[in-house]
């Protein structure tokens, strides 16, 4: 075992020449870098004469024979790519902190930024193999080459798609996925979609977005916030229409099956729906690619029923004579011009939204209708010490909630409930203090990105031979 630094980095940089030798002469720097690397061996060979010879090492890297492929077959790198910075830059966080745990676990970690129009630049991979090749819901899995073939199919070793919506949006990019693609997502119901309706992905793990601290104390000055964006439902009508006459006015029946029913899952609804008409000889059983195109297709419905509960919580709040603080410019739109205890402020990035949740004494997270899941809001809220207020899921009901709650957590089938729960908390500090400090010690201990980073570990040991 080298134990020294030095001849330890000169190792990975030896390797990773070899790694990447047609990239380097394509790009003219091949010669220059060997040259520079011959040199180093040379110094660390005179400083270092009873470790392993460092020019040796460095001829087979550059040779690529059998002692270069034992090495890249233990030591070849985790690949994590980033995009256009979606969701103000959230899901680039999420690569951001995957990758720096991965390297304090002494993991060789790269990092590519797909880019819309220059996807020509993941060429560089073919032919090469990695620990894994890790995308935040990204739809370059899906990419084909010329000859009809996937492109990621040409990389050795496996590959996650971490997912965070409803499965069911990517759906075009599931089924054209590479033949060992995984899917890690933070729902057990999104679990039990993919495993049923998406047999192209070879296999499904629940891991849940960690949470990150704001490293300095700030004062508490925002009773309740929401760090979360508004979108009018008019925005999906003209989808909507056009998807229920797709669907021979499924849709509408959705609408209203998901309106009433809270506490269910999109699938759950439309099943409903669907089982209805079957019964009453209206249409056929559908088979599993039949409900996954429907549902698809209905997906208007889910937008416009997401966003009006959205609507719903927040008017309840507002309408008490409550005080909300929030965040970006989306809050402006007409609909909130009356409300004069919605208190806007800029928009903040994913870093800054940290100092949010310390600065609040309690702060709201609406779920995306993900009814079984833990989110990274939370666990922010969590981590910097601040009262989560959330619907309900499966998840933060078992892990949370009892008798003693770790957090405020409403049904969506009664919000007229919820302003008198937040004034409860906001009118006794010592019973909030006490929760949130429950919270965040179990936070600690479960709900980290250290924590999340190595369950990913584990999950690419349990389908992959290289770690």
């Amino acid at each position: 075992m080298i134990k020294n630094e030095k001849l330890t980095e000169f190792r990975q940089q030896a390797y990773l020449l070899g790694r990447y030798l047609r990239q380097y002469k394509e790009n003219g720097e091949y010669d220059s870098r060997a040259e520079e690397l011959v040199n180093r061996g040379l110094l660390l060979r005179q400083q270092f004469p009873e470790e392993e010879d460092p020019i040796g090492f460095l001829m087979h890297m550059m040779s690529r024979d059998e002692v270069y492929e034992a090495y890249d077959r233990k030591h070849c790198p985790i690949l994590i790519y980033k995009s256009d910075p979606i969701c103000y830059g959230v899901l680039n966080s999420f690569a951001d902190e995957i990758a720096k745990n991965l390297d304090a676990m002494g993991y060789l970690v790269e990092i590519h930024e797909v880019l819309p129009g220059r996807e020509e630049e993941l060429l560089q991979y073919t032919s090469l193999r990695f620990r894994a090749i890790i995308g935040i819901q990204t739809y370059a899995f899906s990419i084909r080459l010329g000859d009809g073939r996937n492109l990621h199919d040409t990389m050795e070793g496996p590959k996650y798609n971490l997912i965070f919506d409803h499965p069911v949006w990517l759906k075009n990019h599931l089924e054209n996925a590479p033949k060992d693609l995984y899917v890690i997502t933070h729902d057990r119901n999104y679990v039990s979609f993919v495993e049923k309706y998406f047999p192209e992905v070879k296999g499904t793990f629940l891991i849940p977005p960690g949470g990150a601290l704001y490293p300095r104390e700030v004062e508490k000055k925002y009773p309740l916030t929401f760090v979360g964006s508004y979108h009018d439902p008019c925005l999906w009508q003209e989808e909507f229409v056009k998807a229920n006459e797709a669907s021979n006015g499924i849709a509408a029946l959705f609408l209203e099956e998901a309106k009433t029913h809270r506490k269910q899952t999109w699938e759950a609804s439309l099943q409903k729906v669907v089982a209805a008409k079957v019964q009453r000889g209206e249409m056929q059983e559908l088979s599993p690619r039949e409900f996954r195109e429907l549902l698809f297709l209905v997906k208007p419905v889910c937008f416009i029923v997401m966003c009006q509960i959205r609507e719903q919580i927040i008017e309840q709040i507002l309408g008490s004579g409550l005080e909300l603080h929030v965040f970006g410019d989306s809050w402006r739109h007409e609909h909130w011009k009356g409300y004069s205890g919605l208190i806007l402020h800029p928009q903040v990035t994913p870093e800054e939204s940290l100092k949010v949740y310390r600065q609040s004494k309690l702060s709201l997270n609406i779920m995306s209708w993900h009814k079984d899941s833990m989110t990274e809001r939370v666990a922010n809220m969590m981590i910097n010490r601040c009262l989560v207020v959330s619907d309900e899921s499966g998840y933060l009901v078992e892990r949370y909630g009892g008798e003693e709650p770790d957090m405020l957590l409403f049904d969506l089938e009664k919000i007229r409930e919820l302003p008198g729960q937040i004034r409860y908390y906001l009118e006794h500090d010592n019973k909030r203090r006490e929760t949130v400090e429950r919270a965040y010690q179990k936070a600690l201990q479960d709900e980290t990105w250290e924590k999340r980073t190595g369950e990913i570990v584990k999950a690419i040991k349990n389908s992959c031979v290289y770690l």
